[in-house]
């Protein structure tokens, strides 16, 4: 089955950051603090519950806040993309190289010139673009002080704005031998094949 592309099918430009996400987590985080700071007030037998209410829930907003970022987070944008990965399937990328990136997802597909991407921090949009668009296809790695590496990354611009995609990220510097970083070079430059091959179909 051929999927051509249609005008209205593209985006203009890729987006990483969607403030309407952003808002629809600021309020889930709001409202279950306080459905805690409810909770704990009942609980605890607080006279004034409107007080408890506040006192508690202010409480509970930091603690929820810390879980979120360090973990739930990232739990949650993982499943909004699998969810809007669907959706690129159903636009014939079900069988393309699929790269994942925490909560970022990247589709190539190779034949049809096409690339697909959902990126973490707007994790709801399918982002479809033609790969003759892209350029500065490239593979690097961003040196650690005394050597070695803690980010690998594949990279290109599209319409001149920069979508970088990590294949090894880590809090402590590994050497350049070793395993991990070796595999993150490897898939970082097999993907940039894919896009360069997508980009020469797309002509």
């Amino acid at each position: 089955m051929q999927y051509n592309l249609r005008i209205y099918d593209l985006v203009s430009m890729m987006k990483k950051f969607s403030f309407k996400y952003f808002m629809a987590q600021a309020l889930g985080i709001v409202v279950v603090a306080a459905i805690a700071g409810v909770i704990i007030s009942i609980v605890s037998e607080i006279e004034d519950l409107v007080y408890g209410t506040v006192a508690f829930g202010a409480c509970s907003l930091v603690v929820i806040l810390s879980l979120y970022f360090s973990f739930i987070g990232g739990i949650v944008s993982k499943a909004v993309a699998r969810k809007t990965e669907k959706k690129a399937e159903e636009q014939g990328f079900g069988n393309c190289p699929t790269f994942y990136s925490g909560g970022s997802i990247l589709m190539v597909d190779v034949e049809g010139g096409r690339i697909a991407y959902v990126a973490s921090q707007n994790p709801g949009e399918l982002q479809i673009i033609s790969a003759k668009e892209v350029t500065n296809i490239r593979a690097d790695y961003i040196k650690g002080v005394l050597g070695g590496t803690r980010y690998v990354f594949m990279e290109f611009f599209y319409k001149g704005k920069k979508i970088r995609i990590p294949t090894f990220t880590s809090r402590q510097t590994y050497s350049m031998n070793s395993e991990e970083v070796q595999t993150a070079i490897s898939k970082a430059d097999t993907y940039c094949g894919y896009i360069d091959q997508a980009r020469v179909a797309g002509q």
